[in-house]
């Protein structure tokens, strides 16, 4: 398209697709003749915008003369991609939900299972202390978990499945996390298999 030069009369415009990285809509603005003293600047994204237009080839078209043809072809990009570009954010917001999800996973299901390996003794085995907390998850329609750190629980609390309330004093909060967290947050499939040797730590 850059290989032949435009006459002055005839400028290309360029507007880029927001959030979405190299990809732009090309237009033009032409300068079309109404009369003899009346030149007006139209618009083309197409071919049928070009019928009937006599192009003033004496007006050469200025910066100036752009900036309202700029911003309608700008609106009309967003308002053409409006979908994809809703699409793309639902999917940011879901991968960041999904991510904050694990990490609150994490600290609860580690929360869980140091409190009650501290009641087996020395060295307890991973998998029947597991399975003592899954039996007391089904027990309660919620658990209040301790000590979870209060910048990764005010970080993540807009994208959580559940409310919380967090303080804006204090590094470590208690919250209190329904049955159907706790169930994904200790659910067999995310843990080593059972026939690995595996004990509880606690720190």
């Amino acid at each position: 398209m850059d290989a032949f030069p435009l006459h002055a009369c005839i400028r290309r415009l360029t507007a880029r697709i927001p959030e979405i990285d190299g990809l732009e809509v090309h237009a033009y603005a032409v300068a079309s003749r109404h009369s003899e003293d009346l030149v007006e600047l139209r618009l083309i994204t197409s071919y049928k915008d070009i019928d009937h237009i006599e192009i003033a080839e004496d007006h050469d078209i200025t910066d100036l003369e752009l900036v309202p043809l700029s911003r309608q072809l700008e609106s009309m990009v967003r308002e053409e991609f409006a979908p994809l570009l809703a699409a793309a954010a639902i999917q940011r917001d879901n991968i960041r939900a999904a991510h904050a999800q694990e990490v609150i996973n994490y600290m609860i299901s580690r929360h869980l299972i140091e409190f009650r390996a501290s009641f087996a003794g020395d060295n307890p085995a991973f998998w029947p202390v597991l399975r003592e907390v899954i039996d007391m998850v089904l027990e309660r329609p919620q658990i209040t978990i301790e000590n979870l750190p209060s910048d990764i629980l005010r970080n993540y609390q807009a994208s959580m499945l559940f409310d919380y309330t967090v303080p804006r004093l204090g590094a470590k909060e208690p919250i209190t996390v329904p049955r159907i967290v706790l169930e994904g947050a200790t659910a067999a499939d995310v843990w080593p298999t059972e026939n690995a040797a595996v004990s509880v730590i606690s720190r």
